[in-house]
């Protein structure tokens, strides 16, 4: 019959794995036992027997040749389950044991006698046995025999379990002195500082980047107060972030000024966290001195360039008057010479004329476009809101760009859901932006359709966006940025071509921001384009804007 499996198996098999004896070679100190076995109950066979998972295999042995056996055939196996001794005075006549090999075959066993063996746990993970060939009763002083050898047997079980813990510590203790040697050699190898403090704000522990960043040695600093060197303008603010450590475990990144051997002081950026089972602040800083000299560097650069920038365009938004009246004053006596009412100019004077008066046209258009982009920047812009209606400023426009594209194959088309719809807007800058936006359209297409599309917020008349859209000849996807950036072309080809200053977006995009609007583009190279100005949100509160009664609103 085969032997059953204990209920605390698992746990038996852990204890036995822990003892670190299994396959391990004879011991002297086991194999006396087992003479001492053989000898005192006059028996041809002393085992102790460990009792695993699938075998039995023996420590140690007195005549037996095999080193184990299959646990099914154990009597061992079936003596773990008591925690007194277990005998078998005749296995022949012992219906749990009649028909097994051992009994039936060599070794022939008739009698047995084991006392289980105890882990530290208290688990039973084998036996010291007796076997003999021939039934036999077992005499009470064998019976202690016995079992006092077992108690010696399992004390040294259980020295084997503490040596294979003391191993495991061993093991363990280099192990973590390994790790402290690997930290130890990052510690003193980081070109940051790092510094442990206790709870007083004392140095306890520095590395020797200290002495090359800040120059005082950690002999020097050591059982210091942190605060010893911080500069006096930042020490309450120091502290203060100090407190809010020792109110909850987190990590704090601070900035302060600490003093350098020479007696300068050093921007240093720390990163803190406390330790509250040590009662100690562990720290790692990096010298941000350069850093915050060329932040400080860049950022009066940037002022000086926002200055300069600032007082360009309200230098060219004041220049209105003085660039204009010259201009057109050049335009008007051009007109007045070309009527030619005395006849007194040839064709050629009147052909220069026209040259002039052409040019003109075209620098004072060049000239408003720059004063209209610099006084947007310069914040001379003001909005006049009124109510606008899109559609009829829309058809307003298309007249107006109707004699540009007389005899061409384009096509304006306004396409709304609503005969009329009406915002609450600046009429001008938002007929400038449509012009812009419109002719640029007209611009670059050479046949095709030009759609204004209007539409409104779901379920409501609102407006939701304008888009102007062509069929032209389209954008590269890397340039729809850049477009938007002043004097910006997508080549020198369209300039020659088609002609303008490349102003025109980045004025609409700028009045849109104006507006409290967002203009963006989308295209297909060859296949054309679609710029939408996004009318929702509605106008931001931030600008100063006047009503159509040049009150504030």
């Amino acid at each position: 019959m085969k032997p059953a499996i204990p209920q605390d198996e698992l746990q038996r098999i852990q204890a036995l794995h822990a003892l670190g004896i299994l396959d391990t070679p004879p011991e002297e100190r086991f194999d006396r036992l087992t003479r001492l076995v053989a000898t005192l109950l006059n028996v041809p066979i002393a085992l102790i027997s460990l009792v695993d998972s699938e075998r039995q295999w023996f420590k140690s042995k007195v005549g037996l040749a095999v080193e184990e056996t299959s646990r099914d055939v154990s009597f061992c196996a079936h003596a773990i389950h008591f925690d007194d001794l277990f005998v078998v005075n005749n296995a022949e006549q012992d219906k749990r044991f009649a028909d097994n090999p051992l009994v039936r075959q060599e070794p022939r066993i008739r009698f047995y006698a084991g006392q289980p063996l105890h882990a530290s746990d208290g688990s039973r993970v084998g036996t010291l046995c007796a076997i003999d060939s021939k039934p036999r009763e077992l005499k009470p002083h064998e019976h202690q025999a016995l079992q006092d050898l077992a108690a010696i047997a399992e004390t040294e079980l259980r020295l084997a379990d503490i040596q294979a813990l003391q191993k495991e510590i061993g093991k363990q203790k280099q192990l973590q002195e390994a790790k402290e040697a690997e930290l130890n050699q990052f510690f003193h190898l980081s070109i940051d500082l790092f510094c442990i403090l206790d709870r007083n704000g004392n140095f306890v522990r520095l590395n020797p980047a200290f002495e090359n960043t800040l120059g005082w040695s950690t002999h020097e600093l050591a059982h210091e107060s942190f605060f010893r060197h911080v500069h006096p303008e930042d020490r309450d603010s120091t502290a203060h972030h100090i407190h809010e450590l020792s109110q909850k475990e987190t990590t704090l990144c601070f900035e302060n000024r600490y003093q350098h051997k020479d007696g300068s002081y050093r921007w240093i950026l720390w990163s803190f966290r406390p330790l509250p089972k040590t009662h100690k602040l562990y720290a790692v800083a990096r010298d941000v001195t350069d850093n915050k000299r060329q932040m400080m560097e860049l950022s009066y650069a940037k002022e000086v360039a926002e200055q300069a920038s600032q007082t360009k365009s309200e230098f060219l938004a004041n220049m209105s008057h003085e660039l204009r009246t010259p201009l057109n004053s050049v335009i008007g006596f051009s007109n007045l010479l070309m009527v030619n009412q005395d006849g007194h100019l040839s064709d050629t004077e009147l052909s220069y004329l026209d040259r002039i008066l052409n040019n003109g046209k075209h620098l004072l258009e060049l000239i408003n476009q720059i004063l209209d982009l610099s006084k947007v920047e310069a914040g001379h812009s003001e909005v006049c809101l009124q109510p606008v209606n899109v559609c009829g400023l829309i058809n307003e426009l298309f007249q107006l760009f109707e004699p540009q594209i007389s005899g061409r194959p384009i096509e304006l088309v306004l396409d709304s859901p609503l005969p009329r719809i009406e915002i609450h807007s600046d009429r001008s800058k938002l007929k400038q932006i449509l012009t812009n936006l419109i002719g640029n359209a007209i611009k670059f297409t050479d046949q095709g359709r030009i759609t204004v599309h209007l539409e409104l917020q779901p379920h409501t008349d609102s407006l939701h966006h304008i888009s102007v859209s062509d069929t032209g000849i389209g954008i590269p996807t890397s340039h729809l940025q850049t477009i938007f950036q002043a004097f910006s072309q997508v080549d020198s080809g369209a300039n020659r071509k088609h002609g303008g200053t490349g102003l025109g977006l980045a004025i609409s995009r700028s009045l849109c921001q104006t507006l409290g609007y967002h203009l963006t583009a989308t295209s297909q190279l060859h296949q054309g384009s679609t710029f939408t100005i996004h009318t929702t949100p509605p106008l931001s509160p931030y600008f100063s804007s006047k009503d159509h009664n040049g009150e504030q609103s």
